[in-house]
């Protein structure tokens, strides 16, 4: 971060099983996340995520239950672009019985909007149009970010 002047940055990660073990399945994201960006897509991680909070400040986010992660990034991106160190820094397990990850999709989109329209404090349709990009966007980043690699390599 501070070789490129980054103030606020995530990494690519890779995923393994509820068992601990590697799945082959490594996940990126864009190079810059501009607020947009950010708004149309949580891209990072949410465990290979840092900001100099010298530069970018102390961030409140709302107490909301689901989605903590992406409304502290909502917040910081107003202040700073969010860029990928493209290094495989961090293993997240999936599959874990009560993690974001393993809910409905009717689930998420329920979390999605409340986090637009609560902590973001955006009207009905802005939240139904941010959530319902949110969604394509999220098939998007399954189809170029996600990839499968031989096991081994």
């Amino acid at each position: 971060m501070e070789k490129n002047n980054y103030k606020f940055s995530y990494t690519c990660y890779a995923e393994m099983d509820a068992e601990g073990n590697d799945t082959g399945v490594i996940v990126m994201g864009p190079k810059k996340v501009t607020k947009a960006g950010m708004f149309a897509f949580c891209w990072p991680g949410c465990l290979t995520v840092m900001y100099d909070a010298e530069a970018v400040g102390l961030v409140q986010i709302e107490d909301i239950k689901k989605n903590n992660d992406y409304a502290l990034w909502l917040k910081v991106c107003k202040k700073a672009d969010c860029c990928l160190l493209p290094e495989v820094l961090a293993k997240y397990r999936r599959g874990r019985s009560g993690s974001v990850s393993s809910h409905s999709i009717i689930t998420m989109i329920k979390w999605h909007y409340k986090l637009f329209r609560e902590a973001e404090k955006m009207n009905a349709i802005a939240s139904f149009w941010h959530t319902g990009v949110n969604l394509i966007c999220g098939f998007y980043k399954k189809l170029k970010y996600v990839h499968k690699v031989k096991q081994g390599s």
